[in-house]
């Protein structure tokens, strides 16, 4: 039994109280607040009001703990705060650590559903009741596979919740304490009848999966048998690491949704949109937002749409008591510590933050002679920022985007000092909030042409390394639609094989925020990346951390050195083709754009787009929607022959003269008026 012993015993007891009363589930609520409780008391902490630094520091001693566990105490301990807020404590709320979920589930192929029930059906048995539990086992696999079930849901089931006249199970107080019904198939419930008159002969309402004491089955029983049947199916299921979890049995729950989709998207005309609304209801999701998550990580399922892409492939080939006065300081706390613990923003996030204020800082000097280290919050006057912004597009001549992007930079440390900071940062807050966003000219997107791309990859490539390394990254930059950081960071481990040669391999991309990500890419680019993997020697087990292009310096292979070489290749296919290539300058990135382009010109739809490039949100993949030059001059012959059809018939017709509009429209009104 959890008992508080901190400052604050008496207040966390009335509170789980409170939560039981509202009939939350105070099991979690109550872990959580002993956390907090055995911190404060180990501290010996001896007040009841809660500083800003006392969060921090409870935030940051947590922090050998995975992020989701980190953000799950955070979001507990904040609801407790409210609370002591509502009793008249002097509380800091500190914000939730923002956390994105690397997990990536894994999509069974359906030969690999295959040969796990295949295994299931051929277990053996040692132990007593192992004959009973092997039955219970490939039954409940064939509930989760079938129904989509949760593993809990399933295990939890019992002999009333099944409804065999009517073939439907009956879900109770499942996620989110909701109820549902699911239907099943005439097979499946046939098994269940089968299976329940054989285990079940009693009339005793027992659980479906029930063990030698009663109880039901637990989710390490179901687990332990599943990586057994994975064994001896041959799966590899997880990375040495453990960077990547492997399949367990709720994987069939994913499983389940993907087939369901394919055989629904099969039968019917409906599109994906109409489908993911009874697909949500089927398996208990709360909105449509829950379902589409099963569909980020397989490109797969767009099974019509990937064909024609890849056909296109194929015919292309610091002080806890700083002044709060100086900026210095408070900037480095909001840079290293706030960011990356509090809001979880990656290095390069914070990278660019760093530089916006290091250019502030060179402008303060040069025009004000006040160096950073002396630089305090009130010395911003309500010009001050807008004059750097204009400072940043004369003297550094940077574009309206880039004075946006610096300006974006300037808000967020307004936002935490607002937070944190409030009274001592109302001249910087004032400043900032001054200054507008300067609307920018679209940039233009440069991408390649489908005969740019085939002049490209029709290159003479020598047989070096080099070029042959080459050879292989132009490939997967136009496969895959990977940036070039992604395509940097690729390692040989986030590669997973098919043993279906005509599918291609697929690509685990680890993108911008933290965002995980998986793409196929073409069979004849997996055919180059496995020869490129056993010229490296990179197929064993021990390369699995290894980069997959590296430079001849360094393993880790930079964005700038893939620049390089997409320049070295677009100025020889330019030498060879002076017709092609009118843009002045191409990107790693230009690769990107032309995959979103070409997919769209072949009739692959937006939905598919945003997920194979890994957008937040459908707006950055609405870019790509803007007309093209070459669409622009098919479009105007058309307009053209029209219009010349239209004025010969015009031509030929005989226009009387001296007509009284005014006259004919008064006539035709007390003709309508009669």
């Amino acid at each position: 039994m959890i008992e508080f012993i901190s400052i604050l015993k008496n207040e966390m007891n009335d509170y789980i109280d409170l939560c039981q009363s509202e009939g939350k589930s105070i099991v979690s609520i109550k872990s959580g607040i002993h956390n907090f409780d055995t911190y404060l008391n180990r501290i010996g902490y001896a007040t009841k009001a809660l500083s800003a630094d006392v969060m921090g520091s409870w935030i940051n001693q947590l922090h050998p703990l995975k992020k989701v566990t980190i953000s799950w105490n955070v979001k507990v301990v904040r609801q407790f705060l409210y609370y002591l807020y509502t009793l008249g404590l002097n509380v800091f709320i500190p914000d939730v650590p923002a956390y994105r979920s690397d997990y990536v589930p894994y999509a069974f192929s359906d030969n690999e559903i295959t040969r796990i029930f295949e295994k299931v059906d051929a277990l053996s048995f040692k132990r007593k009741d192992g004959k009973k539990s092997i039955i219970q086992f490939s039954v409940y696999l064939r509930i989760l596979y079938g129904c989509g079930l949760r593993s809990g849901e399933a295990l939890k089931l019992r002999k009333s919740d099944v409804d065999l006249n009517r073939n439907i199970l009956v879900i109770k107080n499942a996620k989110g304490k909701k109820d549902r019904i699911v239907p099943m198939s005439n097979s499946l419930a046939q098994l269940l009848k089968s299976y329940i008159r054989k285990l079940h002969d009693t009339d005793s309402d027992g659980f479906i999966f029930a063990g030698r004491n009663g109880f039901p089955r637990n989710s390490r029983w179901a687990y332990a048998l599943f990586q057994k049947v994975l064994k001896q199916s041959g799966i590899i299921y997880a990375r040495e690491n453990h960077e990547r979890a492997g399949p367990s049995p709720y994987s069939l729950r994913h499983a389940f949704i993907h087939r369901a989709y394919r055989k629904y998207a099969e039968a019917t005309d409906h599109s994906f949109d109409d489908i993911i609304p009874f697909l949500s209801a089927y398996v208990g999701h709360e909105n449509s937002n829950g379902t589409d998550h099963y569909f980020k990580y397989d490109n797969g399922l767009f099974s019509d749409a990937m064909i024609k892409w890849i056909a296109l492939l194929t015919a292309c080939c610091r002080s806890e008591y700083m002044d709060k006065t100086l900026m210095l300081p408070i900037l480095e706390n909001f840079l290293y510590t706030y960011l990356p613990k509090e809001k979880g923003r990656g290095p390069n996030t914070i990278l660019s933050y760093a530089y916006v204020f290091q250019l502030l800082f060179e402008f303060c000097e040069q025009s004000y002679g006040i160096e950073p280290s002396g630089m305090l919050l009130e010395d911003f006057q309500i010009e001050t920022i807008r004059d750097f912004l204009f400072w940043l597009e004369t003297a550094r001549q940077s574009g309206a985007s880039t004075r946006n992007q610096r300006l974006s930079a300037l808000k967020a440390f307004s936002a935490y000092l607002g937070k944190r900071y409030f009274a001592v940062s109302h001249s910087y807050r004032q400043s900032v909030g001054t200054a507008e966003v300067k609307k920018a000219v679209p940039a233009r997107l440069t991408y390649f042409t489908i005969e740019e791309i085939k002049a490209i990859f029709n290159l003479p490539f020598k047989q070096t390394a080099s070029e042959q390394r080459d050879r292989v990254m132009l490939s997967v930059l136009y496969a895959s639609g990977a940036r070039a950081q992604e395509l940097c960071d690729l390692e040989v481990g986030d590669l997973i094989w098919s043993d279906d040669s005509e599918k291609g391999c697929r690509l685990t991309l680890h993108g911008k925020g933290g965002k995980v990500r998986i793409v196929r890419i073409s069979p004849r680019c997996t055919e180059l990346l496995r020869n490129h993997l056993e010229n490296k020697n990179l197929k064993n087990m021990l390369s699995r951390d290894k980069h997959i292009f590296s430079s001849q310096t360094h393993e880790h292979m930079t964005p700038s050195c893939v620049s390089a070489v997409v320049n070295k290749y677009v100025n020889r296919a330019r030498a060879i083709n002076p017709h092609l290539f009118n843009e002045k300058k191409y990107s790693p990135h230009s690769f990107r754009h032309s995959v979103a382009t070409h997919m769209l010109a072949a009739k692959i739809s937006l939905p598919t787009i945003k997920n194979f490039l890994g957008h937040e949100s459908i707006q950055s993949t609405l870019v790509y929607t803007r007309v093209t030059d070459a669409a622009i001059d098919t479009a105007l012959i058309d307009y053209w022959k029209h219009a010349a059809e239209l004025n010969s018939q015009i031509d030929s017709v005989i226009i009387p003269e001296n007509i009284d509009l005014v006259s004919k429209a008064k006539q035709l009104k007390k003709e309508l008026s009669e």
